[in-house]
């Protein structure tokens, strides 16, 4: 292979992963609440953390009927048990803090929920 041609495969590589990598970054920016580079008003957002292989962020809403803290992800599901204030937007999935089931789940992992809030949670 000449030279020339491989200088051109590198440059056409780089370029299309920039743009993957770029895609990702609007993705993961997207699905936590940043959205053309503003956040959601209301909304105050924590660091993102892992239980048990499964992705978790803390957020604080101070207005409306929804205020407190939540913990949002996109794979952990509603279940029966789930308090009254859980809900799902769109692909995320909003468990309140008083949640008996995500507080089952994490406990099983050996967290609870005070410290998750207080170690991810956000700082206003």
């Amino acid at each position: 292979m000449s030279k020339r041609r491989v200088t051109l495969v590198l440059g056409v590589s780089l370029v299309v992963g920039m743009h993957v990598f770029a895609a990702g970054c609007v993705s993961h920016s997207a699905r936590y609440g940043a959205v053309d580079g503003r956040s959601v008003p209301g909304w105050h957002y924590g660091s993102s953390f892992n239980v048990g292989g499964l992705g978790f962020q803390v957020l604080y809403s101070g207005y409306g009927p929804r205020r407190g803290h939540y913990f949002r992800s996109a794979r952990f599901e509603r279940s029966p048990t789930c308090g009254r204030y859980c809900y799902r937007d769109r692909s995320q999935v909003y468990h309140h803090t008083g949640c008996g089931h995500f507080d089952r789940y994490v406990s099983g992992y050996g967290y609870n929920v005070g410290s998750l809030i207080r170690h991810y949670g956000p700082r206003y």
